[in-house]
């Protein structure tokens, strides 16, 4: 109610309108009222049966299109009407004349956009309770879970109505995805679109192999299946209002295959391939002719071919189709001498590599435990894997000699000196022989290409 000065006058006579009228010169806070609620009178007193609803101020201060009136529009006898309570009653049917429990409904007026109101009960019901609003002119729209709607025409609100409103059809396509022999493939994917460049729905199969799209609208649909070890399955689905059941069964796709070389095509045996990550990686060793097999699931994963003797190769992704060719990167590789106190090279020794880490992205193919016996005061091992290389040189009647050396994909360290001294000299460190000045290491910069024979030089990452 609006309170203004002047003299307020009601008739609650039954089959009468009720008329406010101010005799007075509204106060500014009346003035704004009056002309908020004459702006809002469509929506005023909107009430709801089954759920409840706005009140009358929630609605008056949502309604987008009220205009403050001027004062000369309202003048000392300003006058609107509310109608006598109405009560609106429909239902609402999906495109196969079935009840739709839930739906929600909203009201229009002149003056207001839409205000949902109410929602329909299991029988596809709803009522809407005018109450005291003086609508005249209403729209209803019931929009389904799907979000899909149906607007009713413009409706003489003094007239009772039943509404019966029918909402576009939609449905669902569901089915299973299996293979050859029936069986359902888990976690297959399947993607609905109405065309190629289209937007897509896309659902996953559970472990049943069973994949859903709820809410589809009627048209022809393009549905595409794809799942590890299968060959992408396409087909053409028409949807209307019913409900589409469709099985996509799935071709196996071939094993993978493919080739480890070395940097200069020549096929490596005895590499190791590894795809995939997790419980779902795959391995297998190449054969003389380094060639390998993996089974087809493993398309889409990266795979990567390692060797002892080898810098791993790069990591691809196994295409669909087709084979693939790893190559593996040269080796490092680590060289030095060997001397007595005094320069004298060390006549017959025994290297030794002692422990390994690799480096970053290289697995743990390890050679510690190997030994080369070597002769003169020189020594070289080739084909490392990249990464720090515990190395001990001995002798007889030498105490052992331990570094550590950082070895790097297709290069050499070099300019590594061991001097090797006597157990005697060992066993006494208060006494030192001339020119005893304990382990040694040179390193030497010139910069040479590995697989020309000659490789950059790395100092050991330890003394």
């Amino acid at each position: 109610m609006v309170h203004a000065g002047g003299e307020r006058r009601r008739s609650w006579e039954r089959g009468t309108s009720i008329a406010l009228a101010v005799n007075a010169a509204p106060t500014p806070a009346a003035t704004r009222r009056i002309a908020a609620t004459a702006a809002a009178m469509g929506v005023a007193g909107l009430l709801a049966t089954a759920v409840p609803v706005l009140s009358l101020m929630e609605i008056l201060d949502r309604a987008p299109q009220a205009r403050p009136a001027s004062h000369s529009e309202l003048a000392p006898a300003a006058r609107f009407a509310v109608e006598r309570p109405r009560a609106l009653r429909g239902r609402v049917l999906n495109a196969r004349g079935d009840p739709v429990a839930g739906a929600t409904i909203a009201l229009s007026t002149e003056q207001s956009g839409w205000v949902p109101v109410t929602k329909t009960d299991d029988p596809g019901q709803f009522v809407i309770d005018f109450g005291e609003s003086s609508f005249e002119r209403i729209k209803i729209r019931a929009e389904g879970a799907c979000h899909e709607q149906v607007e009713s025409a413009e409706l003489d609100a003094a007239s009772r109505h039943h509404l019966v409103l029918v909402l576009p059809p939609m449905a669902a396509v569901r089915g299973r995805v299996i293979d050859r022999g029936g069986s359902p493939v888990p976690r297959a994917v399947a993607k609905l679109s109405a065309g190629a460049r289209a937007s897509a729905d896309t659902s996953v199969a559970g472990d049943d192999g069973r994949y859903a799209f709820s809410c589809v609208s009627p048209g022809w649909r393009r549905l595409t299946v794809w799942a590890r070890a299968f060959r992408t399955a396409t087909s053409s689905v028409w949807v209307d209002w019913t409900d589409v059941e469709r099985d996509i069964p799935l071709s196996p796709s071939p094993a993978v295959r493919g080739t480890v070389v070395d940097a200069r095509g020549q096929p490596i045996a005895l590499a190791r391939v590894s795809a995939c990550e997790g419980d779902d990686e795959e391995q297998t060793i190449s054969d003389a002719q380094g060639r390998f097999e993996m089974p087809a699931v493993t398309a889409g994963c990266s795979v990567r071919a390692h060797h002892p003797r080898f810098a791993g190769s790069h990591s691809i992704s196994i295409p669909p189709s087709g084979d693939i060719r790893l190559r593996l990167e040269p080796g490092g590789a680590m060289a030095g001498v060997a001397t007595d106190v005094r320069g004298r090279p060390i006549a017959s020794f025994t290297v030794a590599l002692t422990s390994f880490e690799p480096a970053d992205g290289e697995p743990n193919e390890s050679r510690v435990g190997e030994r080369h016996d070597e002769l003169r005061g020189s020594f070289r091992i080739d084909e490392l894997v990249p990464g720090n290389y515990g190395v001990e040189l001995r002798a007889e009647g030498m105490a052992p000699w331990n570094t550590t050396v950082r070895v790097s994909a297709g290069k050499v360290s070099r300019g590594l000196h061991a001097v090797l001294v006597s157990d005697e000299s060992a066993a006494e460190p208060g006494e030192s022989e001339e020119g005893v000045s304990g382990p040694a290491i040179s390193v030497d910069n010139n910069d040479t290409a590995a697989e020309e024979g000659e490789v950059m030089s790395v100092a050991p990452a330890e003394e």
